[in-house]
Formats: C-alpha cells, structure tokens, sequence
C-alpha cells in the first residue's frame, strides 16, 4: 500500500480542484445504463430538472460496457452506459476536473480498485475516456454509501410508464417490465450536485485508502517486531476491524486480548503504543 501514499498527493489535488469547480458552477447529472440505445435518444425521465432552469449541457457518446455486475447490470456485451450533463454553466471546467480524477482512480493500489468495482465480476474497463472513467467510479461509490453524506447516496432507478422504481426493490418483488427477468432493459441514476459528490467520493477514496495502508502496516508489524504477544495484537486488530459484525474499540480488542494476562490494562496499553510508534514512524519515513 506504500504506492496510496503518493496517490494520496493527487487525489488532495483533486478534490482541491472539484472544490474551486463548484464555486462558479453546477453540474446535475444523468447516467443510463441501456442496451444499444442510439446515443440521440435523450432520456424521458421526468425528474430531469429542465425545471429547475438547467439545460443540458454536455451528452457523452454511449460507452460500451466490458465486464459484468452482479444483479443490476446485463450481462450481455450490447449494454452501454451514457451520461448527460445538465447545468447553467459551460461543461469544460466540469469535465477538465473529472478527467484529472479519473486519472487517479486508474493509479488506485489494487485493493481499492477490488472495493471501488466490487459489483464487477472481472473488474472494471479501462479503455473509457478519464472523465468517464470517474464519473462511473462516483456512481458506484454512491450505489455502495459508504459515508453518511447525502451528496454521495443514490440508487438505480427504472421506469414503466409513468412510474418510477427503484431497481433493488422491482428485482425483490419480481416488478422488473418487459422480458428481461434478471436485468432490465434499460435502468438510470442521478446525482443532483455531481461536483459535491465528486468532493464525497475523493473523501471516500483517501478515508479507504487510509484504512488499508494502517492494515498493511500492522501486518508489517505482525511480522517483525520482537515480540509475540504485540505481534499477535496486530493480527486481532486487523482480523476483528475486518469483521463488520465486530465493533469493538481498538482498546477493547487489546484488552480482550491481554484479559489473561497478570496486569491485562497495561499490557494493552504497551501493545497498543507499540503500534501506534511502530505507524508513525514507518509514515514518517515514508514522507521523507
């Protein structure tokens, strides 16, 4: 995970970047995923804020999808992704800024790529534009809410008639229309700030990639230091951090850790320090 580290730098950059963006403009965006829908056809969703006095501004071409998801996606090789642009300002900036992320998430250390496309069987494509890129990538980070921030929560939605469902509950329910049983023929998601969402999903990315350089170095520290009994620590702490059922406090996994031990309280707390001096020094060194 060293190589985040470095990447740490450019995804600051940017958010920096998206942040500047957001104070001059706007950008309210549509992706559709369909099956060889010709790019001309604009999507007739109601909700599209042509209201809210937004006009499209930019209509990417159709991209066509390789790889496959699991339950929302087709898995057929015909089905594209589309994604159209609606605001009062001139796309450039916009598209100048995701292109720049997309960039990043190409250089992401494979364990957050594993997270990021966990819904794609053998990973995502990455023969797309890099504004494509990234705007697919907030998409699925807003799909899988990994933070509590409602700029960075959306589902996928599909619509028979006049009326619109989400597309977990139409798969539950058996409500999926037309013939295609177990993926639908055409789906959609929005994201009404696209630029505060991109600002979520850059926060999302370094938060993710915090996590997993602090797993990598405890099992760095697992299999060096001196001690067993610290040794063993780090390991509980990785294994019970990675249990979702598990929600137990560092200090709690230590003291558990230690309960047999004649002062359990200090050991834990000599465990601990050992860890903690073991990351700080191995991210100063790191930032040398």
């Amino acid at each position: 995970m060293n190589e985040f580290l470095f990447l740490e730098t450019s995804l600051q950059t940017a958010r920096k970047t998206f942040t500047k963006v957001a104070k001059e403009n706007d950008a309210y965006l549509c992706l559709m995923c369909h099956w060889l829908l010709p790019a001309k056809n604009l999507p007739e969703l109601s909700e599209l804020p042509e209201a809210d006095g937004k006009k499209l501004c930019f209509m990417a071409p159709a991209t066509k999808l390789v790889g496959s998801a699991h339950n929302t996606q087709s898995p057929h090789r015909a089905a594209q992704r589309q994604y159209f642009i609606y605001s009062n300002s001139k796309p450039a900036p916009f598209l100048s800024a995701a292109s720049f992320a997309g960039q990043c998430v190409k250089a992401l250390p494979v364990e957050l790529r594993d997270i990021l496309w966990r819904d794609w069987e053998d990973g995502w494509y990455y023969g797309v534009k890099e504004s494509c890129l990234w705007i697919n990538a907030v998409f699925e980070l807003a799909w899988q809410r990994h933070t509590a921030a409602s700029t960075l929560h959306e589902t996928k939605w599909i619509w028979n008639g006049n009326e619109r469902i989400p597309l977990p509950i139409a798969q539950r329910t058996g409500r999926l229309p037309g013939e295609i049983v177990d993926a639908p023929e055409k789906w959609y998601s929005v994201l009404t700030d696209f630029l505060a969402a991109s600002i979520a999903a850059i926060d999302v990315l370094l938060s993710l990639g915090n996590d997993l350089h602090v797993k990598n170095l405890r099992f760095v520290f697992a299999t060096n230091h001196h001690n067993p009994d610290y040794r063993d620590l780090a390991v509980a702490i990785n294994k019970a951090l990675a249990d979702p059922k598990d929600e137990r406090s560092e200090n709690a996994i230590a003291a558990d850790h230690f309960k047999h031990f004649s002062d359990p309280k200090e050991a834990a707390r000599l465990g601990l320090a050992a860890i903690r001096s073991f990351e700080r020094d191995r991210q100063k060194k790191s930032n040398r």
